[in-house]
């Protein structure tokens, strides 16, 4: 966990960039992604389009290299008596993972399709490396995307991160 923070933060202070404008080259729309952005809104749509709202924290950076990191997690994740995650039990150890989704690797933008894709290369949750992850995009204005994934129907609002 400590190794997905490191690059998470190495990421975050490596990513700032500018929001490109509109009308710009296909490279510069790219670079609206680049930066580093916080979860505002994290929104879930049942088969019968009823909405509801889900409280969680988010932090997504997208960096000009080509990389990418990503966590989401629970709001009430308890605290446990023990730092060193080792010392948990199995059933405490499952408590502990579930309301977390964490993951790095290279992203690519197709503006056309208006899709990013994330190629997993580290993940909490081994079964996810390797896997490359679709989400639509929409940007909402240069400070705010959302991200709807193509397997579930969920939609992510981000708001970017200004000094």
């Amino acid at each position: 966990m400590r190794y997905v923070w490191i690059v998470f933060l190495a990421l975050l202070i490596s990513s700032c960039a500018p929001a490109a404008k509109e009308g710009d080259s296909t490279e510069d729309f790219v670079t609206k992604f680049q930066g580093s952005w916080t979860l505002v809104s994290l929104k879930e749509i049942d088969e019968n389009g009823e909405e509801s709202f889900i409280d969680a924290f988010g932090r997504l950076a997208y960096a000009p290299s080509g990389n990418m990191v990503a966590v989401l997690a629970g709001p009430d994740r308890d605290v446990r008596e023990v730092d060193n995650l080792n010392e948990l039990d199995e059933e405490e150890m499952r408590t502990v993972l579930t309301d977390i989704v964490a993951y790095t690797g290279a992203y690519r933008v197709d503006p056309e399709a208006n899709t990013v894709t994330h190629s997993i290369q580290a993940s909490l949750n081994p079964n996810d490396v390797g896997r490359d992850v679709v989400r639509s995009f929409e940007f909402l204005d240069e400070d705010r995307i959302v991200l709807r994934p193509e397997e579930v129907t969920v939609e992510l609002i981000w708001q970017r991160e200004r000094r």
